[in-house]
């Protein structure tokens, strides 16, 4: 008969088709438990992905913006919320201690749910009093006599190097915020920037000018929502480094000097400014000025100038014109 084989089939063939119907058995439940094909592991990470709106903290890395033979200025961005149309800048390190902790960061990385975008302005000197104070030791060309000394003049010419070092730091601070920090920040036109300072006198917060509307606005409404006074302290040098260039060039902006500044720890005032920030309504501000419709009702109860508002939970501030820091 046509096609029938003269021989039985061999054995070993018959295993062979065995083994490869098998394993097409075995391709094909695997395919279809895996839902046709789908991959699974990727499915799983995307359930587990931060909602895009909000920067992961691991992922902000310090970007150099600028730097001179006094230090440097690094820019953290962006905490909050990226998709944000209103934008904050946060200035750290102006005439300060940098080689201490300062709780501005920790706390950022604290806030989950700000609406509002936050950048901060690290500002790093390498200069410090020692150095000042050596080189200008090296430089001396003053011949003294041991025998000659007078010990009361000699504090006095120690207590005046000493400030004059520090001086000199603090400009050296300020310049490297004025030539880097300002010109980014206004480039990038931030909604508003704020100069943060440590305090040994208790928190407050104020506009070092005058000539700025918007500045005050925010500040009063902060400070309302905040519970952190309004108070100028006598003597506000550092803020020809960042906040009063910032005004000249109009960006908003006011000092907040915080007695949590330094800490390697998140800080509950400085997360109250933060929330306090961000409760602000800038878009609907910004609306009401067009429409010529806003109405400033943060001074109803409160001054810069009264007293009773010049006090914290903790410390009693002086009036605005006598804060001692």
């Amino acid at each position: 008969m046509y096609g029938d084989p003269r021989d039985p089939p061999n054995n070993q063939f018959k295993v062979i088709v065995l083994l490869l119907i098998a394993v097409v058995a075995i391709i094909g439940v695997t395919y279809a438990l895996n839902g046709g094909g789908g991959k699974p592991a990727e499915a799983v990470e995307n359930n587990t992905t931060a909602d895009n709106n909000t920067t992961a903290t691991s992922s902000i890395q310090p970007k150099m913006i600028g730097n001179n033979s006094n230090g440097s200025v690094v820019k953290y961005a962006t905490y909050g919320s990226n998709s944000s149309n209103v934008r904050i800048a946060l200035i750290i390190g102006v005439g300060e201690n940098t080689t201490s902790d300062i709780s501005v960061i920790p706390t950022l990385e604290n806030v989950l749910n700000a609406k509002y975008a936050y950048d901060v302005y690290l500002v790093n000197t390498t200069l410090t009093p020692d150095k000042v104070s050596n080189n200008t030791s090296d430089n001396d060309t003053n011949e003294t006599s041991d025998n000659d000394t007078n010990t009361s003049d000699n504090n006095t010419t120690t207590k005046s190097s000493s400030a004059s070092a520090d001086k000199i730091v603090a400009n050296a601070s300020a310049n490297l915020a004025r030539d880097y920090a300002v010109p980014d920040i206004v480039n990038n036109s931030y909604d508003l920037a704020v100069q943060i300072q440590s305090s040994s006198n208790g928190s407050y917060m104020f506009v070092p000018s005058d000539n700025t509307y918007t500045s005050k606005i925010v500040l009063n409404n902060v400070s309302n929502a905040s519970g952190i006074s309004k108070g100028v302290p006598n003597n506000y040098d550092y803020a020809y480094g960042a906040s009063l260039p910032l005004i000249g060039n109009n960006t908003p902006s006011f000092v907040y000097a915080t007695s949590t500044y330094y800490s390697s720890q998140p800080s509950d005032e400085v997360q109250m400014v933060i929330a306090a920030i961000d409760g602000f309504d800038f878009n609907g501000y910004y609306s009401a000025l067009e429409n010529q419709t806003f109405v400033d009702d943060s001074n109803s109860s409160d001054s810069n100038n009264t007293t009773a508002n010049n006090t914290t939970s903790s410390t009693t501030m002086k009036t605005s014109s006598e804060v001692e820091d």
